[in-house]
């Protein structure tokens, strides 16, 4: 039950990493045409 539970902790975090990194990718693509 361990390992499972382990690996969707490593799951979530990559999603919370890969959402982080496409968060900054989206402000630095939307920032331009605004300013």
């Amino acid at each position: 039950m361990k390992k499972v539970k382990n690996r969707w902790l490593i799951a979530a975090s990559a999603v919370g990493i890969h959402l982080s990194i496409g968060s900054v990718y989206a402000w630095s693509v939307f920032t331009t045409p605004l300013v």
